[in-house]
């Protein structure tokens, strides 16, 4: 708890790109430590993906690690297609 909270001090807005393909423990330390507090307002998380995009399976990378993290999103997910 005092790591992740020394981290959302030094480090309050934190932007995922690419998220459609990191795995499940990358996701569980990102929703650690910035949303396990509920204190949205101090600090926040971007998440940026297309699961469609997804490359790293060889890496083992989760797809669906992707939309997992969208449902745990303190904010409905906006879409930016043109």
């Amino acid at each position: 708890a005092v790591l992740a909270a020394s981290l959302r001090e030094r480090h309050p807005l934190a932007l995922v790109d690419e998220c459609q393909d990191t795995d499940s423990l990358q996701w569980e330390i990102f929703r650690r430590i910035y949303l396990h507090d509920g204190d949205h307002a101090r600090h926040g998380l971007i998440l940026v993906g297309d699961p469609k995009q997804a490359i790293y399976g060889f890496r083992a990378a989760d797809v669906y690690s992707y939309p997992g993290a969208r449902a745990q999103s303190p904010t409905p997910p906006s879409s930016a297609r043109r």
